[in-house]
């Protein structure tokens, strides 16, 4: 359905199958219904595959290859991927203040 499979996936097929059907009917949706042309919706998909909460390296690289094969470039990507570490920033710029807050004066 999606255009690429991969040995998680197929675990997952193995340990619960019924979960599989339904996870496959979810994921599909947007390959049958979306609005996005397919190169940006794989673009989309890299962002949410990398972005720092996520982090799934597999489905990163499907969507990357998915997404070269129609058309993307290295140069979007990168921009992509640089966009999803913005992410990784804020949470660090939110943390260490909560961090400072616990040290004791100095």
């Amino acid at each position: 359905e999606r255009g690429y499979w991969s040995d998680f996936l197929e675990d997952m097929v193995r340990f619960c199958p019924a979960l599989m059907q339904a996870y496959v009917a979810y994921s599909t949706v947007p390959y049958h219904r979306g609005a996005l042309a397919p190169k940006m919706r794989e673009f989309v998909f890299i962002a949410i595959d990398a972005q720092t909460t996520h982090i799934y390296t597999l489905g990163i690289e499907a969507h990357i290859r998915q997404a070269m094969k129609l058309g993307g470039t290295v140069e979007e990507i990168a921009q992509i991927l640089a966009l999803s570490a913005g992410l990784g920033f804020y949470t660090l710029t939110t943390a260490l203040p909560l961090i400072a807050d616990l040290l004791p004066d100095q």
